[in-house]
């Protein structure tokens, strides 16, 4: 029924209509043959007017439930073996256990009727359960207060008028103030199994009458003259109940006139319990060794005291005394023979140490200073075993039960930002108050004995304390990367081989030198807190804070890197630089802040030179895959992502004049630079030329330059773009192609063919006359198909020794006679001194070079154009024109691979003397 309730409750708080609809079709989808209490699960996820209405919802017998809580409130069903310090008993002399009350606040919501009207019984389960604690805790992080929770109902809320009030609540306060103040922790480093056993009480103390109680009253705030709100689970109102608010103020003005850090005394109550469940675990495992070490040492020092009384020591005054020897060395053989996991062995040593005063007064040994002081030190040894008695496990986890922080959920997160600053200077408390939420993980689960039921709930609580660790980690790497600019202007610039003596003192620059080294100190001091943390778990995960801060780095790098590339890329690109000058500014840029980065990660113990290709690699990844995507039919979204992580999310890049990302500016500044329109290709160096200027304008250096700025992977997404933007153009070349130019030629071709019985010069001249009224009638199509190709060019000529087969289809018809064309109607404009009609004439034959090696059509276009120059021949206009045709052809023969030797056939076959 309290598992029930509290499913309630946190569906009704926690879960918003849409994630409760997501939820009812899950179970359906994973449990598709189960259709039984459909209407139940419908009822229960739907949303609730009022708390009477949801636990109406669930059919439990009413007869039932008045019996449960009948018990509930009038018996002692939780006793407190697993308690240090009991409770006290109430005014109706019932103990008040924590789960007794817990489990009695959610079981009252399945009877209202108790609530509303039955008076006696609510004043009776008030006076009993709730007159000193009014904020119940449930589950991890879910705590209700009962002043607001029962706020409606008036029966139970005129009992809590008569148990709470002002004068009750203000001396109660203070008194957990007092003992929060004058609490005082001590050193474990130290510590033996006597303060082990003897600070225990402390603990339960602490936690209990001090943290635990002051907190619990702590969390009934809501959000009031800008304090924060900690209340949970009320009926949903704008304001909390007045008496809450009322009881804020009191609680809120204690604190304030104490002057009581409530996180400082968190974090020092923490610090101490990890410590000193450290210290206990450590002795819980030397159990054994020690307490064998310490029945030989007790041992030893009983049978050195029978030996006394063996015979006359007249020097020391010792007597022989037989039966006390024979008593002593019985003794010796009781205690080798104690069995200290037995329950009887604490109160057999007990009795041990009993029995040796009683002997040592009746036979005056204190007297005897060598006699006195072995049983003294006896004493003092049965004293420490019977301490090993107490350790167990049964006290360690009533030292857990005792520290269970489960509350504590709910409050840590608004004192996020003091463990930000806390974390930079001493992270120790921090790490010792995250083990102390992940140890409450444990005991929620303890009453589970379903193994993956425990396994999935523990990893969830676990995931939630990594993601809060993880956001407070992040404030070492935001430190260290706020320094990261400083060191990038004050690192050494390099220096030449030698100085003169006068400038000795200017180049030793001992003030810069100093800010490098205060700077260096303070990012050594950050990573050195991290690294002293040593945290290796947090509930079911395996936990390295080491590892978190590199991924704290990344992220933050990556944040570093995607902002240069926006800011350097999209504004520069923009202005008047040439881009020779922007790339050698570009590259300046980054080795700076690539030398900054990887001189603090020396500093940390991180390998920075990694770090920085990883995400440098991951930006310029991420930004071609974004680019790309506008090409694919089923673009891949972010989830889908091969460079997205959680540990670094990729940040939103913004679109800066129509380009999707900085990749695409630089790729248009580059095609600009190699507009065949603007600039020729200088072949034998590989370089671009300006028409105007015959100033260098692209090269191998500045694709180097963009190698060595942005990494080789820059080169690879230039390419990987270039190449999309090829297989477009080449798509739309071939729909042109069939659906313009085709139906012309073919018509043409058809009225050609028709004409027979004439004489090849007839034919020819028929070919020439229907050639004559092609051109002028079809040169918007030519145009067309030039356009599109001046716009393939542009691209294909960035990797022109490189061609790649970029599409996979049949060959479009009349493809080669098409090409033909084309090149024909293009030879006139190649290098002419008119520079706004001029085409570069490498550039042009790179790109038809490229169309006919798509389709594998080289020699069929070769085979083609030798027809056309053998006809060509016979006119005086055709051989005009030759030296020009077979230069192009020569061209697209290097830049299509083909070999010389088939060329020169071509050539040949077509020579005036072959001829």
């Amino acid at each position: 029924m309290y598992i029930a309730g509290v499913i309630l409750l946190a569906l009704d708080e926690k879960f918003e209509n849409a994630v409760r609809q997501r939820l009812f079709v899950a179970h359906y989808r994973s449990n598709p043959s189960s259709s039984e209490r459909f209407d139940l699960l419908v009822d229960i996820l739907k949303v609730a007017s009022s708390r009477e209405e949801l636990f109406g919802r669930l059919p439990f017998n009413k007869a039932f439930v008045s019996n449960i809580l009948s018990i509930l409130h009038t018996d002692v069903l939780f006793p407190d073996e697993d308690e240090l310090v009991p409770h006290e008993l109430s005014r109706r002399g019932i103990r008040a256990s924590r789960y007794q009350r817990a489990f009695l606040s959610v079981c009252l919501f399945f009877l209202p009727k108790l609530l509303h009207s039955d008076h006696v019984v609510m004043r009776h389960i008030v006076d009993t359960f709730f007159t000193e604690e009014w904020v119940v805790h449930l589950h991890m992080g879910i705590v209700m207060n009962m002043l607001d929770a029962w706020d409606n109902y008036k029966a139970a809320s005129s009992a809590l008028l008569h148990a709470l009030n002002a004068q009750i609540i203000k001396p109660l306060a203070a008194s957990h103030i007092s003992a929060l103040k004058t609490a005082s922790f001590p050193h474990t480093a130290k510590f033996s199994i006597a303060d082990v056993i003897l600070f225990a009480d402390l603990i339960a103390v602490s936690n209990k009458h001090g943290l635990c109680c002051m907190l619990k009253c702590f969390l009934h705030t809501k959000e009031k003259k800008g304090k924060t709100c900690l209340r949970v689970f009320p009926d949903k109102p704008e304001k909390c109940c007045k008496r809450a608010g009322q009881f804020y103020d009191i609680v809120n003005n204690q604190i304030a006139s104490s002057s009581l850090d409530l996180f400082s005394k968190l974090l020092e109550v923490s610090t101490f319990e990890y410590d000193y469940k450290k210290v206990a675990q450590s002795l819980l495992d030397n159990k054994d060794r020690n307490v064998q070490k310490l029945k030989e040492e007790i041992c030893d020092h009983v049978l050195q005291v029978a030996e006394l009384f063996a015979s006359e020591l007249p020097l020391q005054r010792i007597k022989k005394n037989e039966k006390l020897r024979s008593w002593l060395l019985l003794l010796k053989k009781t205690i080798e023979e104690l069995d200290i996991f037995n329950a009887d062995a604490s109160s057999l040593i007990s009795e041990l140490k009993n029995r040796l005063d009683q002997v040592n007064d009746m036979h005056n040994l204190c007297e005897i200073v060598a006699v006195s002081q072995y049983l003294q030190n006896s004493q003092a040894l049965l004293t420490t075993l019977s301490h090993y008695c107490v350790l167990d496990e049964a006290f360690l986890k009533k030292i857990e039960s005792a520290t269970n922080f489960s509350y504590g959920w709910a409050i840590t997160n608004q004192w996020t930002e003091n463990m930000k600053s806390l974390v930079k200077t001493d992270p120790l408390p921090v790490r010792s108050l995250f083990v102390k939420i992940a140890s409450s993980i444990k005991l929620t689960l303890e009453r589970l004995d379903t193994p993956e039921r425990i396994s999935s709930i523990s990893m969830c609580y676990s995931r939630l304390i990594e993601t809060r660790l993880r956001e407070i980690l992040q404030a070492v790497p935001s430190s260290l990367f706020a320094l990261l600019d400083k060191v990038a202007g004050l690192l050494n610039p390099p220096q030449g081989r030698s100085i003169n003596k006068t400038d000795v003192r200017h180049f030793a620059d001992s003030e810069r030198r100093l800010q490098l080294a205060a700077i260096t100190h303070a990012i050594s001091m950050l990573s050195s807190g991290i690294s002293t943390m040593q945290l290796t778990s947090l509930g079911s995960l395996r936990v390295d804070p080491s590892n978190l801060l590199v991924d704290g780095i990344r992220k933050f790098v990556f944040r570093k890197l995607v902002s240069q590339i926006c800011t350097t890329l999209c504004s520069q690109l923009t202005s008047d630089l040439l881009l020779s000058d922007f790339l050698a500014k570009l590259k300046d840029q980054f080795a700076h802040l690539r030398g900054a980065f990887v001189y603090m990660c020396e500093h940390i113990a991180i390998n920075g030179a990694v770090i920085w290709h990883n995400e440098l690699a991951r930006v310029i990844g991420y930004m071609t895959e974004k680019e790309c995507n506008i090409f694919l039919r089923h673009p891949i979204t972010e989830e889908e992502s091969l460079y997205q992580s959680k540990s670094a999310p990729i940040p939103n890049i913004p679109v800066f004049e129509g380009s999707l990302t900085p990749l695409h500016r630089l790729f248009i500044r580059i095609l600009n630079a190699s507009d065949p329109k603007s600039s020729y290709f200088v072949n034998s160096m590989m370089i671009w030329c300006s028409l105007r200027s015959k100033k260098t304008v692209l090269s191998n250096e500045f694709l180097n330059a963009i190698q060595e700025a942005l990494s080789p992977m820059a080169l690879y997404a230039l390419d990987r773009i270039a190449s999309f933007h090829i297989v477009k153009y080449l798509y739309t070349f071939c729909e042109q192609l069939s659906e313009i130019l085709c139906p012309v030629m073919i018509s043409l071709l058809n009225d050609v063919a028709s004409v027979k019985d004439v004489i090849a010069v007839g034919s020819l001249k028929i070919f020439d006359s229907a050639l004559s009224k092609f051109v002028p009638n079809s040169s918007r199509l030519i145009g067309t198909i030039k356009v599109l190709l001046v716009i393939f060019i542009d691209i294909t000529v960035i990797a022109m020794r490189h061609f790649s087969i970029y599409i996979r289809k049949e060959t479009p018809q009349l493809l080669i006679p098409a090409m033909l064309l084309v090149l024909l109607t293009a030879i006139s404009k190649f290098n002419v001194l008119k520079k706004a009609d001029s085409t570069d004439i490498s550039a042009f034959c790179a790109g038809f070079a490229c169309i006919l090696l798509q389709f594998n059509v080289s020699q069929e276009f070769f085979a083609l154009c030798n027809i056309y120059i053998s006809a060509t021949l016979l006119t005086t206009r055709g051989s005009m024109k030759q030296s020009t045709f077979m230069h192009s052809l020569q061209f697209i023969a290097h830049y299509s691979s083909t070999p010389s030797n088939e060329m020169e056939e071509y050539l040949l076959l077509s020579s005036p003397e072959k001829s």
